[in-house]
């Protein structure tokens, strides 16, 4: 049977189509396709010598109703060969045609190949006649008597039958080439035939295979197995064989014709091997078709996973947590389970696996870790994949112990003030969690917090600074039970300057100041004083900068303000300045009276406020801008009484005279004498520079000191004492011409 494939759109061709011969009949079925919308089935009959045959009211062909699938054709001319061709007619179209061939004949037999097979039929011709196979002529029959056409031994008949109408024949060892029509026919007219019997030739069916559908199945799926076989039947295009098959090496399934289903694959299908066999409608079977496996792909599944050591091994099913400590080899062994064999993934760079193939289903992968550090702890995906959804995902835990190491500070060095009290943070990677304390005292314990990793700590504690004792390095003692280190953290100062601490006035005159002060801690920075004074009905500050390098916290500064007014109180803040800011202390004094030659000291006469120290960010600047205040310079001068001058003979300038000292004594003595001859080698005073470890006096001081004393004729023995020596006398005499006159228009 012929069947042309429809293009789409078009319905499909009739299927199975069958010829049973009746007489001179022929009965005609086919099958309809169930999902096409056929009106018609229309049907042309050929004869193979005639052609075409008129069917239907001069058609040559019938249309046959869809509802029947069946048709009888009477009349038809006897041991003929014809060819149905049969095609639908529906709403979409034409299908194409089904052919098939058969014989006008209800006289056949059935021989295997290889057989000898018994032919026979009757015919009404008596004398000149021949009988055929499908090929040639096997004899001639005239009169009573059969004439052989050969001398082949492939056909075998009695020539010496005397009824030459009841033609036998033998034909040995058939094969495909005797399949076919026998006939007699009239000798002179080969359109004449009269009796025919049909050879069938068959073999058992060949070429029987099965395949499978898809190729490569998931578990889970479905599979649809195809059993196909070739049958051996001549003459070709003969009429339809069925096949039955046969499903061998199933446990399961159901069968429909050549087709097998598994639904719902395993993995336990993987493995089972099935082959098919065909047996046709004479009860041949075919030789058992090639065998096909079960393959179902699936996804992996890691089912074991081993972490070893030089020191250590586990082994879970359950992935759990595995600790190690730091430079240990390690090496890590996973089983996986999958079709086909899968890739390995790790959502980590620590691995690099080698597969391993261990045989039944499973794969061993091996892979020497890297050496392991603290910070590779955590958790750790290992993925498993092979193309199919879905991959297989385990998570594990390394824990890699570590003795503490990388403690980290924001800053090595901290800058602080007195009295603050200072957080100090650290993060440190240790496993297990460390031990701290401190290596110097501070009053305070150390809190550990594990950060977000199980290496990672946060540690914290405090310092508190009380004073510039507290300042400096201190240890921090970090261990747990693989080592320990010591990181260090330096208290640096950084503030404001203490106020100038105890100021006071030392001495006073009637114009002028002795102040002190001991310098206070200056906050970690180079810290530099200022005098800031006015009188107090008086709102203009002078400003004037102690000139002084070195200060050391706990140093006692002196400073004297010189050219005042008599009987005046004024207010004076001593400031220290650093590059964080500036901190005050004040007080009110007030000069004494001046009452002629000589201002007579009393401390009954002074009246002195008491000392406010104010350790204040307040304070006011005032810029030096007193004309009268033009020439200020520096010298170690501790008052003692002096010799009053006229009001109206006083300098305009101003001066201020600065010492520090360390334990140092530091006094004056002022004898009056009378001027008289007392001259040096030049003539002129002499002026001296006096000099003793912390102790200035400034060759300018003296002189301005002398000045002072010009007007009033007096001759000055100068002394510094220490507590260790007498430094130097300096005899000091004034024998310019013009002094002497002064002095003694002074005496009289």
């Amino acid at each position: 049977m012929e069947i042309n494939h429809t293009e789409g759109g078009k319905p499909d061709s009739p299927r199975d189509i069958k010829v049973e011969v009746i007489a001179n009949t022929a009965k005609i079925t086919w099958i309809i396709p169930s999902n096409q919308g056929v009106m018609f089935s229309r049907i042309f009959l050929n004869n193979s010598k005639e052609g075409d045959m008129y069917l239907d009211q001069g058609r040559k062909f019938k249309d046959i109703p869809v509802q029947s699938s069946t048709v009888e054709i009477a009349n038809l001319k006897m041991c003929s060969e014809y060819d149905v061709r049969i095609h639908f007619i529906g709403r979409s179209g034409w299908s194409d045609y089904t052919t098939q061939k058969f014989w006008m004949t209800d006289n056949s037999f059935t021989a295997d190949i290889h057989e000898n097979i018994e032919l026979s039929w009757t015919t009404s011709m008596t004398d000149f006649f021949v009988v055929m196979s499908p090929k040639q002529i096997i004899y001639f029959a005239q009169g009573n008597y059969i004439i052989s056409n050969s001398i082949m031994k492939k056909y075998i008949y009695d020539q010496m039958s005397m009824n030459v109408s009841a033609i036998k024949i033998t034909v040995n060892r058939v094969n495909k080439a005797d399949a076919g029509l026998y006939i007699s026919r009239a000798d002179s007219n080969e359109d004449m035939v009269d009796g025919c019997c049909l050879l069938i030739v068959t073999s058992k069916p060949i070429n029987t295979t099965v395949t499978l559908q898809p190729e490569h199945p998931f578990v889970g799926g479905n599979i649809t197995l195809t059993c196909s076989s070739t049958i051996q039947r001549w003459p070709e295009a003969y009429k339809t064989s069925h096949l039955s098959y046969q499903f061998h090496g199933n446990t399961r399934g159901a069968t429909d014709n050549n087709k097998l289903q598994i639904h719902k694959l395993t993995k336990s299908d993987k493995g089972t091997s099935i082959q098919c066999q065909a047996t046709d409608d004479l009860g041949k079977s075919s030789n058992m078709s090639n065998t096909v496996t079960l393959d179902p792909y699936y996804s992996p599944q890691i089912t074991d996973i081993w972490f070893s050591s030089d020191n250590q091994r586990y082994g879970l099913r359950t992935p759990g947590t595995f600790i190690f400590n730091e430079e240990e080899n390690v090496k890590m062994t996973l089983r996986v389970e999958s079709n086909p064999d899968p890739q390995i993934i790790f959502k980590s760079s620590l691995f690099k696996m080698q597969p391993i193939k261990m045989g039944n289903g499973y794969t061993d992968y091996t892979s020497n870790l890297p050496t392991l550090k603290c910070v590779d702890s955590g958790n750790f995906s290992i993925q498993a994949s092979n193309g199919i959804p879905y991959a297989d995902t385990r998570m594990v835990t390394l824990e890699i112990r570590c003795k503490p190491r990388n403690a980290t500070a924001e800053s090595d060095t901290v800058g602080a003030k007195i009295g603050s009290v200072e957080n100090i943070v650290l993060h440190v990677i240790s496993f297990p969690a460390p031990n701290v304390r401190w290596e110097r005292v501070t009053g305070f314990t150390w809190k550990i917090e594990k950060d977000r990793y199980d290496y990672r700590h946060k540690i914290h504690s405090k310092i508190r600074i009380r004073s510039e004792v507290d300042f400096g390095v201190y240890g921090i003692n970090i261990c747990n039970r693989l080592g320990c280190i010591v990181e260090n953290i330096t208290l640096k100062p950084q503030d404001k300057p203490e106020a100038p601490q105890n100021v006071s006035v030392v001495t006073i005159t009637f114009r002028s100041v002795n102040l002190s002060w001991i310098a206070g801690f200056n906050g970690g920075l180079e810290q530099t004083f200022t005098v800031q004074f006015k009188t107090i009905d008086n709102d203009k500050w002078n400003v004037l900068n102690v000139h002084i390098n070195d200060v050391m916290t706990g140093s006692t500064i002196y400073y004297t303000l010189d050219q005042l007014r008599p009987d005046t109180s004024y207010q004076v803040t001593v400031v220290s300045t650093n590059l964080q800011g500036q901190r005050n202390t004040s007080l009110e004094f007030k000069t004494e009276v001046y009452i002629g030659r000589r201002n007579k000291y009393s401390k009954s006469d002074l009246k002195e406020k008491n000392v406010k120290s104010e350790k204040s960010d307040e304070y006011t600047i005032i810029q030096r801008n007193n004309p009268t205040f033009t020439d200020a310079y520096s010298t170690l001068q501790s008052p003692t009484e002096s010799t009053a001058l006229p009001t109206e003979s006083m300098e305009t300038n101003t001066y201020d005279e600065c010492g520090v000292l360390a334990n140092v004594e530091v006094y004056e003595t002022m004898d009056d004498r009378k001027s008289g001859n007392i001259k040096d080698e030049q003539g002129s005073v002499r002026d001296e520079l006096i000099r003793s470890d912390n102790v200035q006096v400034s060759r300018q001081g003296i002189s301005a000191f002398l000045r002072r004393f010009r007007q009033s004729g007096s001759v000055t023995d100068f002394k510094v004492n220490t507590r260790q020596k007498m430094l130097q006398e300096v005899h000091l005499e004034f024998i310019d011409e013009t002094i002497r006159n002064d002095l003694e228009i002074s005496a009289r």
